[in-house]
Order: C-alpha cells, then structure tokens, then sequence
C-alpha cells in the first residue's frame, strides 16, 4: 500500500472529490475555505500555490495538505488569471 492510501485509511475522510487534469499555461484556479480537509499532489511539470500569506512554488511529486480548509490558488503562472476550482472540475 502506498503512502498516501495509509494516510488517508487513518484520516477516514467522510466525503471526497478527486480529479486528476492536465493543464497547459495559462491556467489558475481559486479553492474557496471549506469546512473539510484539502490536498494536492503535483504528478507532473511544476505550479505556485498562493495563499493569503504566503507564495510557494511546487514540483513533480510534491503534496501540499490544507488540513483546515485553507482558501488557496493554484496557477501555471504567477500572472495567470484563476478560474473557480468548481468551474475546472
């Protein structure tokens, strides 16, 4: 079993949406807080995460956990204009 399985077997998450895309730049989306846990993992390429505080580049492989919701953004370009994250999916 992988990591991520064992993670999640413990959190015993009540509901989920999970999706897997490939984007092309220039792309964004906006993930409003939510009362539940959220996560992503860069399977491919590299994207920045914005949050109200902070700017953090991420690569292949890496995993970003918001365990309490967090209002984020993901984008292909610091400059790239965002979607809704519900309009992506």
């Amino acid at each position: 079993m992988d990591i991520l399985s064992d993670i999640l077997k413990k959190v015993k998450p009540s509901s989920a949406v999970y999706f897997e895309s490939d984007f092309s730049s220039p792309w964004g989306m906006t993930i409003p807080k939510s009362s539940f846990s959220q996560f992503h993992i860069v399977t491919k390429g590299q994207c920045i995460m914005k949050t109200e505080i902070k700017t953090i580049q991420l690569f292949e492989v890496d995993i970003i956990v918001f365990p309490f919701g967090t209002n984020h953004s993901l984008l292909g370009l610091e400059s790239s204009k965002c979607k809704s994250g519900q309009e992506v999916v």
